[in-house]
């Protein structure tokens, strides 16, 4: 019986012995495992957080590539931005100055260009008129004549020049001119010009003139271009021999009114007046100045009011 107890006990504690030794040995394989594990984990974990790492930067690069690229779209879209923006602005300016400029210029010399020789040959045309209408004054044919009298009275404004002018002067001189209305139409042709040869054939004219002669309207004008005291003497000489001082202030006042008192002012013109012209002037004095648009205060000022109401 004892034996049995001991072997029991034997048995239990060597059991339990066993049991500890294996809990022991299966505690130390825990432990084993659990350092494998934790080893285990910490490499997974360490591999992870490594490969995240490594994700991570690599993510980080590929943002920051991907910031660079759109930071360089970005860049290049504000530079052709600008490119563009300065082709707009520089662009019109270019085709102004290279195109449209040098255009204008070209038509405006076109213009002036086609102006010019378009007057040229007007003015040609008009010169080579004038010289057939003066060559045709001596034609026979009377149709032809009164044709170039014509044109010559109508178109003078059109220029004639100094030596159509002495042409037409010598005709004047000829006996082909002993016609009125001939002389008349010439005279107004030649004295519509300042012309030092149309004026100094007035003035020779004008010495051998009556009264009732068409030379002193002519004469008139033709002087009214030119400075009184130039012709005043052949007034004088004229108003001595014809005792027309009213006619002639007349004529003076329609064509050369700026010389009127002028003339009333020269003594040397009152003084060749005979009684009767100043007497006359002296009674109607009041209507001459009225036609002559005179008033009372100017004319009271000038000699000839002066020595015509003294005598």
């Amino acid at each position: 019986m004892k034996l049995k107890i001991i072997f029991f006990l034997f048995f239990v504690s060597t059991n339990f012995f066993l049991c500890q030794t294996i809990e022991k040995s299966e505690n130390k394989k825990i432990e084993l495992l659990n350092k494998k594990v934790d080893s285990l984990i910490k490499i997974q974990n360490e591999s992870k957080s490594k490969i995240l790492e490594e994700r991570i930067i690599q993510a980080t690069e590929t943002i920051s590539n991907q910031n660079a690229m759109v930071s360089s779209f970005g860049t290049l879209y504000t530079i052709i931005t600008i490119i563009l923006a300065l082709i707009g602005v520089v662009l019109p300016i270019l085709t102004y100055q290279f195109g449209i400029k040098p255009s204008q210029k070209a038509l405006e010399d076109f213009e002036k260009n086609s102006e010019k020789k378009f007057n040229e040959f007007l003015k040609a045309n008009v010169t080579k008129e004038i010289d057939s209408a003066i060559e045709n004054l001596n034609n026979q044919d009377l149709a032809i004549k009164n044709s170039a009298l014509n044109f010559l009275s109508l178109n003078y404004h059109l220029g004639i020049s100094n030596l159509q002018i002495l042409e037409i002067i010598k005709f004047l001189n000829s006996d082909f001119s002993a016609d009125e209305t001939v002389k008349s139409q010439l005279f107004n042709t030649i004295s519509n010009h300042k012309n030092e040869n149309v004026f100094n054939f007035f003035k020779e004219q004008l010495k051998g003139a009556d009264e009732k002669s068409i030379i002193i309207f002519y004469s008139i004008k033709s002087f009214s271009f030119f400075d009184y005291l130039l012709y005043n003497n052949v007034l004088k000489d004229y108003i001595k021999k014809n005792q027309n001082l009213l006619t002639v202030a007349s004529y003076m006042f329609s064509v050369a009114n700026h010389h009127l008192l002028d003339f009333f002012n020269d003594v040397e013109i009152i003084k060749v007046l005979s009684s009767d012209q100043k007497k006359q002037i002296n009674d109607n004095w009041k209507y001459y100045i009225d036609s002559w648009k005179i008033s009372e205060s100017d004319f009271k000022e000038t000699e000839l009011f002066k020595k015509t109401k003294t005598e």
